[in-house]
Parts: C-alpha cells; structure tokens; sequence
C-alpha cells in the first residue's frame, strides 16, 4: 500500500467548559472591619494604614466530582460599569481562592470612595472566556460635614462693646447638608445641651430653626457661647462656631 493509500484514525479529546466561575462571600471592609452600607468623613479620616479592601471567594465549578473546568483566567473589581482593578493568579490553572483587592495608599482610597453611591461588584473569567458577577455591594459615600451657623438673637443691649441678653431671648440659624440631614439638631449653651432637641424631617437638606432661652437659668455676668449641633445621615456631625 502506498502512502496515497494509506488511512490514518486519529482521536481527539476536549474537556469542555460551559460552566462560569462561582463568587461567594464578597466583603466590602474599611479600617479592617466588613462595613455597613454609609461610608462617613470620620471613616474617611480614619482609615489609618489599613484602608479599603474588597474581597470575594471564586470557584470554577465541579462537575459531578470530576474537574472539567479551564480555571480562572483573570478576576475584575468594577465601580458600576468602570472597572477599579484587576488581579490575574499566579499560578494557571487556579480552581478556587480568595481574591482581595486592597487599596493602602490613601489617595487611592480617596479616589475610589468619592461622595456619592458606589455599585461594587467582582467578575471573574476562566481560561475559556465564561464570565460570572457577583451581588452588587452598595456603599454611600458621604465625607462631607454638614454645616451648622448661629445668625441671630433677640433682644440684645450692647454696652462698652459688649452685647447683653437679659430674660426670654430667641436664637436662629440654620443647618444644611449635601445630602440628607439627620433627625434632630441640639442647641448648645457653653457646650452642654439646653431644652429639648429640635426635630428635623426625612430627607431634608436645610433647615431654618429657633430656640428660646431663659437666661434666668445661666449665670449672671458671665460670658457665655451659643452654638448649634447637628449630624447628617452617614453620621457627620458639625457644630457652629
């Protein structure tokens, strides 16, 4: 038989992967702790050197006790639709891991977390190119203090460059915030809190208040300093100067 004659059977065999990377437990955590859904200017401030870290379990699936998979390729943090980071394993093929994103340097930290509310998600990609997402995680961003102002009293004496109260006096101001105000402001007399707190309604971002003050109640001839206290939802606080 010659060589034109000659047939040859050659077998082929694939794995095939039709099965997309699994993301479980992905965490959100700032300052070393898996953080609530409000992230605060104090948080912010006190991110110290542990900062922001995102992390997420992937898994390229099992099937039927025997592995069939093409492993994990490359795994994404995206901020909605922008991706943030990317980590590719050092070893190919990696079945399962936990892959964490962390961000030390706290300008990068900064940029990540502007104001404003944040879609964080994980996708991971096998070697086939199947691509998984995990749940959003959703964080606020809130480094903004509220602000708090004292812009009037009434009635006043001044004498010798001094301003006098004496009897029912009324004070007022207003508070304000970017993005919600939180439930009440306090009024303040030499730091301590005086009278009843004053309600403020969901969802406001300014408010206009009063506050009347017997100053039978504080002692005479002394000086004395008003000031306003509030809080925003993330749990910003200011206070007047």
């Amino acid at each position: 038989m010659d060589d034109a004659a000659r047939i040859i059977n050659r077998t082929y065999v694939y794995n095939i992967d039709t099965n997309a990377p699994k993301i479980t437990d992905s965490k959100f955590i700032v300052n070393g702790n898996v953080h609530a859904a409000t992230v605060s200017k104090s948080d912010l401030d006190n991110m110290g050197t542990k900062k922001i870290k995102i992390t997420a379990n992937v898994t390229d699936f099992v099937v039927d006790g025997i592995t069939h998979v093409s492993g994990i390729k490359t795994v994404e943090l995206y901020d909605g639709n922008a991706k943030v980071a990317a980590i590719t394993p050092s070893v190919s093929p990696v079945s399962s891991e936990v892959y964490t994103f962390e961000f030390p340097d706290e300008s990068v930290s900064r940029t990540i977390l502007t104001d404003g509310t944040h879609s964080f998600t994980v996708r991971a990609t096998d070697n086939v190119g199947n691509v998984s997402a995990s749940p959003a995680i959703t964080v606020t961003v809130d480094g903004t203090l509220p602000s708090a102002a004292v812009s009037g009293v009434s009635p006043t004496v001044t004498k010798d460059n001094k301003t006098y109260i004496n009897g029912i006096v009324k004070f007022t101001g207003t508070v304000s915030d970017n993005s919600a105000l939180g439930t009440s402001i306090d009024f303040l007399v030499d730091g301590v809190k005086y009278g009843s707190s004053i309600a403020v309604d969901s969802g406001l971002t300014y408010k206009a208040w009063e506050m009347s003050v017997d100053t039978r109640d504080l002692t005479d001839d002394v000086e004395h300093k008003f000031t306003v206290k509030v809080s925003d939802t993330a749990g910003n606080q200011a206070t007047s100067a």
